[in-house]
C-alpha cells in the first residue's frame, strides 16, 4: 500500500484541513440559521479530525519504514 503522502504531500492535506475549518468558522459567524450553524460546526470538527488522522498516519508510517 503506498504511503498517503506519496500521492499528495503532508502540507497539502493540512491546507485542505485549514480551508475546511475556515469555511466552517465563517459559516458559524455569518449565518443565523441553527441548522447551518450546526453543519458548519460539524465541518470544523471534520477538519480537525482530518488533520489528526493525517499527522498520525504520517508519524506511524514514517517510523515503521
Amino acid at each position: 500500500m503506498p504511503h498517503p503522502t506519496d500521492l499528495m504531500p503532508l502540507p497539502a492535506y493540512l491546507t485542505v484541513s485549514a480551508l475546511m475549518f475556515a469555511i466552517g468558522a465563517l459559516g458559524v459567524l455569518i449565518r443565523r440559521n441553527p441548522l447551518i450553524i450546526f453543519m458548519s460546526i460539524e465541518l470544523m470538527l471534520n477538519a480537525v479530525n482530518l488533520s489528526f488522522v493525517i499527522q498520525r498516519m504520517d508519524r506511524c508510517l514514517s517510523s515503521s519504514s
